[in-house]
């Protein structure tokens, strides 16, 4: 999630302070050591799919640096109406289901890892899909400049609270921006959130994949801290660990997720 030097952050932290930074209060990170950390990304999905698990080793948590692959780790899934999975490993730190399999709204799954003996929990309850209306394109003219970006149209679901994860594709390459959002002031309305892509901008021709992943709280909150961290919404914050939702100090985030898909050309 790299930030720019140049205009965005600013257009970042004038045009999305309301739905970024008032929605959670700035998190306070303490800094952790620098002895070597597992971190583990999982994304169980509502989506039919072989379902997968990254696990690596770094230095200390920084988004750019480069992970190595830890093999040899047990990883299963439970879920509190029955289900049991075990993944394994396909290439080095990359695990994987054996069979196509898919989660459901409201129910609670736990993924577990034990790597040299060490073992790792996280619990994450999979909220209610929230499906993409559209993308609509924009343009905004900053400094005689027309810059084009995308819009993810949708209805929130009303009487709960809902946060999301918007994950950006251009040309099949995943952009590493980071789109994290809460309804706190859009509870049950339709909305049309601006997704401020950095650079390279978008031009005429290019697919734009967007991904609306419904996230739980403990999830949203540490990828809101990452973007904290990267100086998402404002000045960057000191490097430091956010707080994962596995336990026994590893990094990364299990997230049972509900995701939509669609994709637009623009012009």
């Amino acid at each position: 999630m790299k930030i720019t030097s140049k205009i965005y952050p600013i257009i970042i932290l004038c045009l999305s302070a309301i739905s970024f930074v008032a929605c959670e209060k700035v998190i306070e990170l303490d800094l952790k050591n620098t002895e070597p950390k597992l971190v583990i990304e999982a994304n169980f999905t509502d989506s039919l799919q072989i379902q997968t698990v990254n696990i690596g080793q770094t230095v200390s948590f920084k988004s750019d640096n480069k992970m190595t692959p830890v093999s040899n780790a047990q990883v299963s899934l439970k879920s509190d109406n029955g289900l049991a999975l075990s993944f394994v490993e396909i290439a080095p730190g990359f695990y994987a289901t054996n069979k196509a399999v898919k989660g459901i709204a409201g129910i609670k799954y736990t993924l577990t890892v034990t790597v040299n003996n060490q073992t790792y929990t996280a619990i994450s309850q999979m909220p209610s899909p929230v499906k993409i209306d559209s993308l609509k394109q924009t343009s905004i003219v900053i400094f005689g400049k027309t810059n084009k970006f995308i819009q993810v149209v949708y209805n929130d679901e009303p009487g709960v609270p809902n946060y999301y994860n918007n994950r950006f594709y251009v040309n099949k390459i995943k952009r590493n921006d980071s789109f994290v959002e809460f309804d706190r002031f859009n509870d049950g309305k339709r909305v049309e959130n601006t997704l401020f892509n950095q650079e390279p901008d978008l031009k005429t021709g290019d697919k734009v994949k967007v991904e609306l992943l419904g996230i739980d709280v403990n999830v949203y909150r540490y990828l809101f801290a990452i973007a904290q961290i990267n100086g998402a919404g404002g000045p960057p914050t000191s490097p430091a660990d956010p707080d994962s939702n596995f336990s026994n100090g590893a990094l990364g985030y299990f997230s049972s997720t509900a995701i939509s898909v669609d994709s637009v050309i623009v012009k």
